[in-house]
């Protein structure tokens, strides 16, 4: 009986020398890393900042990991605040990007009588800030700030020949997670769903148990394209709302117990029979493609449109000090045949694309059997390629043409 203590005691030594060895390099970093720190502020011949040194230094860890990871300082918590109360103080605009610059795509219906903004404004600079080279993903902490405070923008207008100079005020900005709805002659009701915020599942639930209760509706379709994600408990009571409760819908897997679990349907479905149409893009990615993936797999809907974006990746907000926030991937969501749907693979902050033939792992649908291949985001039942508009319109949307 005392063989297997006796084979088990080098594996648990070596387990501890392996932890003290973790630890001893992180005390070791900690001490390096403020000693330069302290170093360059009071010796470096230039005027440094500190909190722009920290800054650096902080991003450049950060910027190891995937494009994802970022500290959030108290006064940029405005993307919080919209993924939680679905508002956020900010100009109502959207911002595309194309060959380089940044212009605004649409305008909220509830500023576009109070804002000197165009569709098609080219941003150039804000608050004396240049942004053309600017990640987009990075203007968002330049655009939006307290209700009521003024941003100065520089924008460049299609027919006038200098650049602008104008003064925009921010403003409370509620977000509507479902901008259009409506019964087609065909009976079909279509709804597009343009975010994943914490009251998109019950705005969704409140309208389909209305025109449900009609009678006159035969399918329903859902409009994800351009939808960047959210959060995933609303994807997960999106597609409760269409499978029998115990249904598994996602599950999430991190190295540690709380960041992994598993999200099956609670929820008392409004109708587990309607047929379902969901339409995708190359823009639907994270919460989107957990819906898509979840009606795939589970054979309850058919998708339409493009391959998506291929964002298996989950963010946890951590509390940090001062008010500020740690966005942080933890996990990796996995869909319910147990494919994960990750496109790229990230090293040293760079990503990989996996391509369609990095993994020759199948996974199949658990009613009808249909293979699935995993790493290549959410391939459509029905796929209608960007090439299949007319010649005129494919133009224009290639070049981001139909918003300028």
């Amino acid at each position: 009986m005392r063989l297997p203590v006796i084979i088990a005691l080098p594996a648990i030594l070596l387990l501890a020398a392996a932890v003290q060895d973790t630890s001893r390099d992180i005390v070791r970093g900690f001490d390096i890393l403020g000693a330069v720190y302290k170093n360059v502020l009071s010796e470096y011949v230039g005027d440094v900042s500190a909190a722009d040194l920290f800054h650096a230094g902080v991003n450049g860890m950060l910027k190891s990991l995937d494009p994802y990871a970022e500290l959030i300082e108290q006064r940029e918590n405005s993307d919080v605040d919209a993924l939680s109360r679905g508002s956020y103080g900010g100009l109502g605009i959207k911002v595309r990007t194309s060959a380089g610059v940044h212009y605004v795509s649409d305008i909220y219906p509830e500023v576009r009588s109070l804002t000197t903004l165009r569709i098609g404004d080219e941003l150039l600079a804000v608050d004396g800030h240049d942004i053309e080279k600017e990640k987009i993903s990075d203007l968002r902490s330049f655009l939006r700030g307290a209700p009521g405070s003024n941003v100065q923008l520089v924008v460049r207008r299609a027919g006038v020949s200098d650049s602008l100079a104008l003064v925009v005020q921010r403003r409370r900005i509620k977000l509507n997670p479902v901008p259009y709805h409506a019964v087609l002659e065909d009976g079909m009701f279509y709804l597009k769903l343009s975010r994943f915020t914490r009251s998109s599942a019950d705005s969704v639930r409140n309208i389909l148990r209305r025109v449900l209760a009609d009678g006159e509706v035969r399918g329903v379709i859902l409009d994800v394209r351009d939808n960047s994600g959210g959060l995933l408990e609303a994807a997960v009571a999106l597609v409760d709302q269409f499978v029998s409760p115990g249904t598994s819908i996602v599950s999430m897997r991190g190295r540690h117990a709380t960041y992994s679990r598993d999200y099956p349907a609670r929820e008392t479905a409004l109708d587990e029979d309607i047929p379902v149409a969901v339409l995708v893009n190359n823009r639907s990615a994270s919460a989107s493609e957990i819906v898509a993936g979840a009606f795939q797999d589970l054979d309850r809907a058919i998708i339409v449109g493009e391959r998506t974006f291929g964002k298996g990746l989950v963010q946890t907000l951590v509390p940090l000090p001062h008010g500020t926030t740690l966005k942080l991937t933890t996990s990796r969501y996995y869909l319910p045949s147990g494919r994960c749907i990750q496109r790229f693979v990230y090293e040293n902050g760079q990503a990989q694309d996996a391509g369609p033939q990095s993994n020759t792992d199948t996974y199949s649908t658990l009613v009808l059997n249909r293979n699935m291949k995993e790493s290549i985001g959410i391939t459509p039942d029905v796929l209608i390629a960007r090439d299949s508009l007319p010649a005129g319109l494919r133009c224009l949307s290639d070049n981001d043409g139909i918003f300028r």
